[in-house]
């Protein structure tokens, strides 16, 4: 069974409802398909921020209300 917790070797991380991606290098089709995948699967479908802050460098913004189209200028 995959542990839920994020270690140390991975150094860059995208984690969402029920699934995680870890990464040593931003490799930007990777990230494209886990948002487009994992993207907006909460099952409260709140568009607030949520109160996940361990570990986080700086919070990401909130672009609208519900972004129903994720990475729009990425097919």
């Amino acid at each position: 069974m995959k542990s839920l917790w994020i270690f140390n070797f991975q150094p860059l991380a995208l984690v969402g409802w029920g699934s995680r991606l870890e990464m040593n290098a931003v490799d930007e089709k990777r990230v494209i398909e886990y948002i487009k995948k994992y993207g907006n699967r909460a099952p409260e479908e709140i568009t607030r921020d949520g109160s996940y802050d361990e570990y986080l460098i700086q919070e990401a913004k909130v672009i609208s209300e519900k972004d129903e189209n994720l990475c729009p200028n990425y097919q």
